[in-house]
């Protein structure tokens, strides 16, 4: 840009810009796999001190948080159903009439890891297994949405699970079924 006086009073060039998401942050055309990664590992930068031993859940239980509107459709690819199901699932989520939480899975650093399923009410995940790379989950809230609480259970055989609720829910040793109590903040409206 010229240093003269008439450049500065003209409006600058338009840039050309970077594609963006429903959050207004820049995306690459790699498609949601890069999204779901990043969103992983943006969540265990964000709170990366989970594997090393964050306290336990109080008798309250942990917060689980709500899949955001703009990460519907990627999120529905982690659950399983009937097409018709997925897709009342989706489109109840988009409405806002009953929308999804998620958690972030991994194994503990040292742990073996092995698999898992999440039930959260009356759904229940496919098969994960636990690896250094976080996976992150999409589940029904496990009661009605309104209620605020339920009640989240992990089964399978694993040794390390660590769920990213907050605070963290760690499962050092699971051989069959364990559960914790969960609660979310009740929004009025998607996206307050």
């Amino acid at each position: 840009m010229k240093s003269d006086p008439e450049n500065l009073l003209s409006p600058p060039e338009p840039q050309p810009r970077a594609p963006q998401n429903a959050l207004g942050q820049t995306v690459s055309g790699r498609g949601p796999i890069v999204g779901l990664a990043a969103a992983a590992a943006i969540t265990i930068a964000a709170g990366g001190y989970w594997l090393l031993g964050e306290p336990s859940p109080g008798p309250q239980g942990s917060e689980i948080f709500v899949v955001e509107s703009g990460d519907i459709v990627d999120a529905m690819g982690t659950m399983a159903g009937s097409p018709v199901w997925l897709s009342a699932v989706a489109a109840s989520a988009k409405s806002c009439a009953a929308p999804l939480a998620y958690v972030v899975i991994a194994k503990q650093a040292g742990a073996a890891g092995g698999l898992i399923q999440i039930q959260s009410g009356e759904y229940t995940s496919p098969q994960f297994g636990l690896t250094d790379a976080p996976q992150r989950i999409a589940v029904p809230f496990p009661a009605p949405y309104r209620q605020g609480h339920g009640t989240l259970s992990v089964f399978g055989e694993a040794t390390g699970a660590a769920l990213s609720l907050k605070p963290i829910w760690h499962v050092s040793e699971l051989h069959g079924r364990t559960e914790t109590n969960v609660w979310w903040h009740v929004r009025d409206r998607c996206g307050m």
